[in-house]
């Protein structure tokens, strides 16, 4: 069985008209691991919009899915390719 819960995550260049659920930090820590790693831009020169439909802490893997859908916007963002 498949579950269609998409989970998208966008780098802006100003702070999204709706305010992010994001109530463990996942987003500031997926940005301290960016930069510890000097890889983009500065945290405080760009802002997130989250759109999931995981719904948070039921054990469908929310955190998961936005961390890899945070990551792959900074690699697109910044034309990073990270390898496994």
């Amino acid at each position: 069985m498949a579950l269609d819960l998409p989970v998208k995550v966008k780098l802006l260049d100003k702070p999204s008209k709706r305010e992010n659920f994001d109530p463990d930090n996942l987003l500031e820590s997926i940005a301290k691991i960016w930069e510890g790693f000097n890889l983009g831009p500065k945290f405080d020169e760009y802002f997130w919009n989250i759109k999931s439909k995981i719904p948070p802490r039921q054990g469908l893997k929310s955190s998961a899915g936005i961390c890899i859908a945070a990551f792959r916007a900074l690699c697109d963002a910044t034309d990073t390719e990270i390898e496994n």
